[in-house]
């Protein structure tokens, strides 16, 4: 199978399975999300230019806004660390960055633009300049 039938087969399931699930379809194009491991419970206001590492734990009932990218760092010698961990109830605004072995605690607020990096206790509000 050549790579663009591949592609477009995997287009098409991730389709399906947002629609499904109740995902805006606007996402499978716009965004890098890992569908079969984000929560139903998972709302995507604004669903354009997200990006979420396979390996991110996101909890139930987040809301991630748009631009926003939750993921690892790379190590020095070009092997992906460990990625973030995301309780639930968190609010991320819009184009923040989450990165690396962080954990943003239950009900925690990302203010918009926010570069994460270290832990985020629960029940805060996190914002970065």
């Amino acid at each position: 199978m050549n790579r663009y039938l591949a592609y477009c087969l995997k287009l098409t399931t991730n389709l399906c399975w947002c629609l499904r699930k109740g995902f805006s379809p606007v996402m499978v194009l716009t965004c890098d999300v890992p569908f079969k491991t984000v929560p139903a419970s998972t709302r995507f206001p604004h669903p354009l230019s997200i990006v979420i590492g396979t390996r991110v734990v996101l909890g139930e009932g987040c809301i991630v806004r748009q631009n926003v990218t939750i993921g690892t760092k790379r190590w020095v010698n070009g092997s992906a660390g460990p990625q973030p961990q995301i309780g639930n109830g968190v609010d991320i605004g819009a184009g923040a960055i989450i990165l690396g072995d962080v954990s943003v605690g239950d009900n925690a607020v990302i203010g918009a633009g926010a570069f994460v990096d270290k832990p985020v206790p629960a029940n805060t509000i996190y914002i970065s300049h």
